[in-house]
This record gives C-alpha cells, sequence and structure tokens, in this order.
C-alpha cells in the first residue's frame, strides 16, 4: 500500500511516520520546500518528533516528501491534513482545504480514496470538496472515487509523550463500495474502528450538542 498526506505539519508528520512504522510508504505533499528538504534528508522539525524516527523511516524506503501533487496519482490514498485556522469571524478558513483540493483533481483516478482530516464545520466534505473534486477531475464520488471524512484529534497543546496523538473515527459520505479506510486506519498499527457514519444532518446535531461554541469538528 502507498499513500499520500497532504500537509507535513504537527497533524501529518506524525501521522505518516505511524503509517510507516506500520510498513506502509508514505508519500508526504507540503507546498513548504524547506520541510521536503528535512524530510529526504531524515531530519525533523517539530519538537515531539525525534529526528531518529524520521531518519529511520528514510532507510526502510518508507518515507518520502514533495511538493510536486501531481504525484498523488501514484497513491491508493490520500489524506488532507492542511490547516484551517479560525477567521477573525471565528470561523474555520478553508483556503487551504480548497486550494488542495484544486491542486490534486486533475490528478485523481478511478478507486482512489481521499479522506479529509482538516478540522472544519460539518458540510465541507460533501457539499464543498467534493464539488471541487468532481469539478477538477471528471470523476464522480461514490461511482469513481472514494470520499471520506476523519477528524484529526492532534492538540498542539496536550502532547503527552507514549500516547497517541492521532485517535480518529470516520465518516464515509461517497463510498458504496467496502469502505477502503478501515483498512487504512487498520494500517496504523493499533486498534482502530471504522467509526459511526452520520448524516451531514446528523452530524449537525452532534456537533452542536457537544461543540454548542460552533467549534464543530464533523466535516
Amino acid at each position: 500500500m502507498k499513500i499520500a498526506i497532504i500537509g507535513m505539519g504537527y497533524v501529518g508528520l506524525p501521522l505518516a511516520l505511524r503509517f510507516a512504522q506500520a510498513g506502509v510508504s508514505v508519500l508526504g505533499i507540503d507546498v513548504d520546500e524547506n520541510k521536503c528538504t528535512a524530510l529526504n534528508d531524515g531530519r525533523s522539525y517539530i519538537k515531539h518528533i525525534s529526528t531518529e524516527s524520521v531518519a529511520a523511516m528514510r532507510t526502510a524506503g518508507l518515507l518520502e516528501a514533495t511538493s510536486d501533487f501531481a504525484r498523488v496519482s501514484a497513491v491508493e490514498a490520500i489524506l488532507i491534513c492542511v490547516p484551517t485556522p479560525l477567521k477573525a469571524e471565528r470561523e474555520p478558513d478553508l483556503s487551504y482545504v480548497f486550494g488542495t483540493g484544486e491542486s490534486i483533481a486533475p490528478h485523481l483516478r478511478s478507486g482512489q480514496l481521499v479522506v479529509l482530516e482538516s478540522t472544519t464545520y460539518p458540510g465541507t466534505t460533501d457539499t464543498e470538496l467534493r464539488v471541487i473534486l468532481e469539478r477538477g477531475s471528471g470523476l464522480l464520488a461514490g461511482r469513481d472515487f472514494h470520499l471520506a471524512y476523519s477528524p484529526e484529534r492532534e492538540d498542539p497543546g496536550q502532547y503527552r509523550p507514549g500516547r497517541p496523538s492521532d485517535s480518529q473515527d470516520c465518516r464515509w459520505p461517497y463510498s458504496r463500495l467496502p469502505r477502503p479506510g478501515c483498512g487504512v486506519l487498520l494500517a496504523r498499527g493499533r486498534e482502530s474502528h471504522p467509526g459511526i457514519i452520520l448524516s451531514r444532518r446528523r452530524s449537525d446535531q452532534v456537533a452542536r450538542k457537544y461543540f454548542p461554541l460552533g467549534e464543530h469538528r464533523f466535516g
């Protein structure tokens, strides 16, 4: 299995290493050339990620970094881990998510899985990202490629050594075939589960109940 993780930040890099340590070949994609150079040199730029762990995966041939989005055509799954910082209106800035969608859409092929992991509001995956991917690829989600949302759980202010920092669940709004993402999650080398499948309306109800201030984590 080979996957691409877009966004080699505090969520994407630990996730990439977890996959690589489980024997999955990982292509890390980032627009920051300095990050790509560091990773390809076997160096870490995140405080709680050791250079030794990055170097080990590079030596094993399981981790590579690039800024070339066209290379997503060679992978089975694409995980989007780009930032969604809050704007002045306390709404997430989704420009990185949409920009990523536009960058990968021309290179999508049938059978691939695309997973949005960035924190966002309900409906982002199925009403906004889906449209961008379908328009740019000429493919249809649910028929030609799989589209899912798996909210990341990384909290940069609450790191605890030895504790998995990316515990997740999944939502599959567009996947008629057997859920390929379950295998992607299990490949992380720890116990996981496919999560609860929620409609957009139901996920919005859950979000409003548990995140009344609008900090929704369902997309």
